[in-house]
């Protein structure tokens, strides 16, 4: 309990020292403040600098709407990735219908 009162009095003590130090009109308080506000400054232009980039990004990953699934291009073309690695095996019959074939270990007769 002493250690947090103390800790306390300190941070009141150095922040009462900083307030009277920023409220004089002394050179080094108006360069300080000069530099503060530069720093604050070039916070914010970098932030809008940024800002279109970032919601570019956040548009493209569309967070707002739901995911329905996979469409038909996504789903051909990993079944595609997979018949070439050899991994699958697809079969075609007449009623278009088609089935799909896991391959032991990727060899394909």
């Amino acid at each position: 309990m002493k250690i947090k009162k103390k800790r306390q009095k300190e941070l009141s003590n150095f922040k009462e020292k900083i307030e009277d130090f920023l409220d004089s009109d002394s050179i080094p308080a108006n360069a300080t403040k000069f530099l503060l506000m530069i720093v604050a400054l070039g916070g914010v232009v970098m932030g809008g600098a940024a800002l279109p980039g970032i919601l570019k990004i956040l548009k493209s990953l569309n967070l707002s709407e739901e995911k329905t699934g996979f469409n038909k291009k996504q789903i051909s073309n990993a079944l595609g990735s997979l018949k070439r690695q050899k991994l699958i095996e697809i079969e075609k019959y007449e009623d278009d219908m088609s089935s799909t074939h896991f391959v032991r270990h990727g060899l394909c007769d």
